[in-house]
């Protein structure tokens, strides 16, 4: 009779449930305390596009319970970025492109949720801007120089740019203006260049003209007005450059004196 008893208080203590006003069997109270646990499912979408040399966050967002972890499964982040545990991507790109990603989050809870990405890092802006130049007609072309500015990390003008700039001024070229255009000039994939043109100047080279001093009898007609001229440049001669004459005011009927000899209409041809 005991033994009888003592089943029959187990019965009643294992099918006893407390139900709170208002509810039905169909919607037990819930005991406080007792959290639900779920398997992760990343929400986030594609990483925002990064910039070569420049600082970059971004943090994965995944559901689930306990938080789940990050993981990289497949392919590889750009140089220079890391996936922390706790989904972060940051650092500072060193390389440009496109890179395939897969990323996995875990809790311990079936099944882990992976999701493919398409990681992208543009190239930084680099600015050119050529320094304006001049030289002397006939003279060689200077060397044609420009500023750089948006170099990142250690690059530096010897490391990210290639090539030259260029004119269309050459050695015989006259004097006036010639652009100075970026010619062959290009950097790495790492940098997108935005370019300014100058302007080279061929300004007129020095020619010194020195009167010869004349003499003549009162009465006789002028001698020559001659002279001598150096700084021609190239294959210019007296013949290809000067034209005109020199003047005096010295007349044939001119008194006994000193007549100055002037540059009258001699000049540069243009």
């Amino acid at each position: 009779m005991r033994t009888c008893a003592l089943w029959f208080i187990a019965i009643l203590l294992m099918s006893a449930v407390v139900w709170a006003p208002g509810q039905t069997s169909a919607s037990p109270h819930s005991i406080p305390g007792i959290q639900t646990s779920s398997p992760p499912t990343i929400t986030s979408g594609p990483p925002p596009t990064a910039q070569y040399g420049q600082a970059y966050s971004y943090a994965l967002v995944a559901t689930g319970s306990p938080a789940p972890t990050f993981t990289l499964s497949g392919g590889s982040l750009p140089a220079g970025l890391t996936l922390s545990s706790s989904g972060v991507i940051s650092g500072t790109p060193s390389a440009t492109g496109s890179f395939a990603i897969t990323v996995i989050a875990s809790n311990g809870l079936f099944p882990n949720d992976a999701v493919g990405y398409t990681f992208l890092v543009q190239p930084a802006p680099l600015t050119i801007i050529a320094d304006t130049q001049s030289r002397a007609y006939g003279t060689a072309n200077p060397p044609l120089t420009y500023t750089a500015t948006g170099l990142v990390l250690t690059d530096t003008i010897a490391t990210a740019l290639t090539g030259t700039l260029t004119t269309t001024a050459a050695l015989a070229s006259p004097v006036g203006s010639y652009a100075i255009t970026q010619g062959n000039l290009s950097s790495s994939v790492n940098y997108s260049v935005s370019f300014t043109s100058a302007a080279l100047s061929i300004t007129p080279a020095p020619l010194t003209i020195s009167v010869d001093a004349q003499s003549r009898m009162y009465g006789t007609a002028n001698p020559a007005l001659t002279y001598t001229a150096t700084g021609f440049v190239l294959t210019d001669t007296v013949a290809t450059v000067l034209s005109g004459t020199l003047t005096t005011t010295a007349t044939l009927a001119s008194p006994v004196g000193s007549y100055a000899i002037t540059q009258g209409s001699l000049s540069n041809s243009p």
